[in-house]
């Protein structure tokens, strides 16, 4: 005994601490990134252009109709303005509508989802007009495309087209009933010529969760034998 802590209760403090330490290096996987099922809207490539009424490879549009007043497409920079992508050369832009993306990897018990996206105004004209952003993450019962629960809902407003602000949120742990599950994300917009780039997606890789449970087991055993101890 040292200083009031004991030799076991420093080493699971050690042990504890190390293994936290190691999660880093595991990283996170990757679900929708800039290389990623198109999360910087790269695909296709689209060229010199401004304002392309083409959606965006692996995604899927919300809204079935075209302009107007159900426009998404891809661009280069929007008004003049160049350049204007927050990641990549090119980004989407959207009216009155939205794209999601059912994701390949399925929902896994206790993981922890972190989502961000940049938004912005892309209409100069329009500044004081604020534009409604929503970012959805969904998990969705493959058996049945109806239940759905959601994971992630992210609203924000943005009155100034003169910057790229960025969006981030992350879920509560997974519930053991939606393992399994397929994951949807979903973007959209209510108003004109409204701009996403850079989307991303993770989750912490397996090997790290498991980390994280190893290191906390010392503790745990320490503290059912204190308690069997006094009682």
């Amino acid at each position: 005994m040292k200083n009031g802590i004991s030799n076991k209760k420093m080493v699971a403090m050690v042990l504890v601490s190390g293994l936290w330490g190691l999660v880093p290096a595991f990283g996170a996987i990757i679900l929708i990134g800039p290389t990623t099922n198109n999360g910087s809207f790269e695909s296709p490539v689209m060229g010199d252009v401004a304002d392309q009424q083409t959606v965006p490879g692996s995604w899927t549009k919300t809204q079935p109709g075209t302009w107007p007043p159900y426009y998404v497409g891809l661009s280069q920079y929007h008004n003049g303005e160049r350049p204007h992508a927050s990641e990549g050369t090119q980004f989407l832009l959207m009216n009155n509508n939205g794209i999601y993306q059912t994701i390949s990897a399925t929902a896994m018990a206790g993981s922890i989802y972190s989502l961000a996206a940049d938004y912005g105004n892309g209409d100069s004209g329009r500044t004081g007009n604020p534009d409604t952003y929503t970012f959805t993450l969904d998990a969705v019962n493959p058996s049945n495309p109806g239940d759905v629960v959601n994971l992630i809902t992210g609203i924000v407003y943005n009155i100034d087209d003169s910057t790229w602000r960025t969006y981030s949120g992350t879920s509560a742990p997974v519930d053991i009933a939606q393992n399994g599950w397929n994951l949807r994300l979903t973007l959209s917009v209510p108003a004109i010529w409204s701009t996403i780039d850079n989307v991303n997606l993770t989750v912490p890789e397996p090997a790290g969760l498991l980390l994280l449970g190893l290191g906390a087991l010392p503790v745990l055993a320490r503290r059912r034998r204190h308690t069997a101890g006094t009682a």
